[in-house]
């Protein structure tokens, strides 16, 4: 992936997004331009009375302003929410679908599948194989150590070439 950035007077820069340090060239380049964002922002707030709607706009965004500049800070954090949006586009898909689950006991199971098939993308784990292995697991599975077979700790159990699932070794 490349990043254009325009700074400047002279051309725009061209950097592959993985030979930069994130935190830093926000620094740079992204600073003066949040920078004019918000003195922009308080004179428009100068500007309108307070029953107004773009003012009442205006004030959330500098309410926020704190959290948009952690931006500026942690090289890890992304300038959007697509990741959340992403992870909850199935669940806004299927919301017609689930009007019908039968009753409310369904649409909480629903919820539950759902929440671990999101779980399992998270954590870049094949949700049809976590469930497969799961499945088959949980009934025998010690109660104090459920937490282990949720996708942020669970481990499939070693299996043979043909695809079987090997016996323990206890």
């Amino acid at each position: 992936m490349w990043v254009y950035v325009r700074g400047g007077t002279g051309p725009p820069l061209i950097v592959s997004e993985f030979s930069i340090d994130h935190s830093s060239f926000r620094q740079e380049y992204a600073t003066p331009i949040f920078d004019q964002i918000f003195a922009r922002v308080e004179e428009m707030r100068n500007q309108t009375i307070p029953s107004e709607p773009l003012r009442k706009a205006i004030d959330y965004t500098l309410n926020q302003r704190k959290a948009l500049y952690r931006y500026l800070e942690d090289g890890r954090l992304k300038p959007d929410n697509n990741t959340a949006e992403d992870a909850l586009r199935p669940v806004a898909v299927s919301r017609k679908n689930w009007l019908f689950v039968g009753s409310e006991r369904g649409g909480r199971t629903a919820a539950l599948y759902m929440s671990l098939v999101q779980s399992c993308k998270a954590c870049k784990i094949n949700p049809w194989e976590y469930f497969d292995d799961m499945l088959r697991r949980i009934m025998t599975h010690p109660v104090s150590r459920l937490r282990k077979l949720l996708p942020d700790q669970w481990k499939p159990l070693p299996r043979d070439a043909r695809g079987m699932i090997l016996p323990d070794k206890q």
